[in-house]
């Protein structure tokens, strides 16, 4: 068994030793240095820009994020006073009608003022988010 894995020790490092003797050794005229297109192309340049140190340092942008966290909030605030507002009148809807103190013909009128407020909370919402992006 020794006598095995020093016949596989041996051909392993000759293998070793080949491979180094092949690869430093190999054909050095394939190995010609890529030249860029002649053809009168744009030669494109690659650019590294740190965006952290950028945001870091630029004051314009500091600025501008805050504006527009400052408008989000509001934007925010508003849609949430409208939703507020819808909810109340659906409770004090409700409260009447469990009252008794709702006839039909002013339940179906609130019902649908009920409806185009949501409706119009939602067509804000939409807008007020166009507006955002």
């Amino acid at each position: 068994m020794k006598g095995l894995a020093s016949v596989f020790s041996i051909l392993s490092f000759v293998g070793v030793v080949i491979l180094f003797v092949l690869h430093f050794s190999g054909n050095k005229a394939a190995k010609s240095p890529v030249t860029a297109p002649s053809n009168n192309a744009i030669a494109a340049h690659i650019v590294f820009v740190n965006i952290d140190t950028l945001e870091a340092h630029y004051d314009y942008l500091k600025s501008k994020k805050e504006d527009f966290a400052k408008r989000q909030e509001a934007m925010q605030l508003e849609l949430q006073g409208s939703a507020e507002k819808m909810q109340k009148d659906y409770a004090e809807l409700q409260k009447k009608a469990q009252a008794g103190t709702l006839s039909q013909s002013e339940g179906q009128v609130a019902q649908k003022r009920l409806e185009q407020m949501q409706q119009s909370l939602e067509t804000r919402r939409q807008a007020l988010t166009d507006q955002l992006v």
